[in-house]
């Protein structure tokens, strides 16, 4: 009797758990950063950053946005599989994404990227 007690218990608390953890990691993303607070030690970190497209180069598989806002300008990779909006400069963007190094400068490869009201 106490053993299926005990075996209830653990399998509530552990769906529980799971339950939690599921809503936790879809609610979860990183906090709004300036893109001058990018540097080293956010290398392979992932960040949210918001600016306006200054620029748009299109190459075979991705798009390579530079993003600025009033601290500093980054490079953000969008490959072209994950295109949901066009990209236009002016457009104001809220990225999400994990920063990288290609050629020696830091840029962000963006997993999440919404269209922003410019306030």
């Amino acid at each position: 009797m106490q053993t299926r007690l005990l075996l209830k218990i653990s399998l509530i608390t552990s769906l529980l758990g799971l339950i939690l953890l599921f809503f936790l990691s879809e609610n979860l993303e990183p906090k709004l950063i300036s893109i001058e607070e990018i540097d080293e030690r956010l290398f392979d970190e992932y960040v949210k950053i918001s600016g306006e497209i200054v620029g748009v180069r299109k190459t075979t598989g991705l798009y390579i946005l530079s993003i600025q806002d009033s601290t500093e300008k980054i490079d953000v990779i969008v490959f072209k599989q994950k295109e949901k909006f066009s990209f236009e400069k002016g457009t104001h963007v809220e990225v999400i994404g994990k920063v990288g190094k290609f050629r020696g400068k830091l840029q962000i490869e963006a997993n999440e990227m919404r269209e922003r009201r410019a306030s």
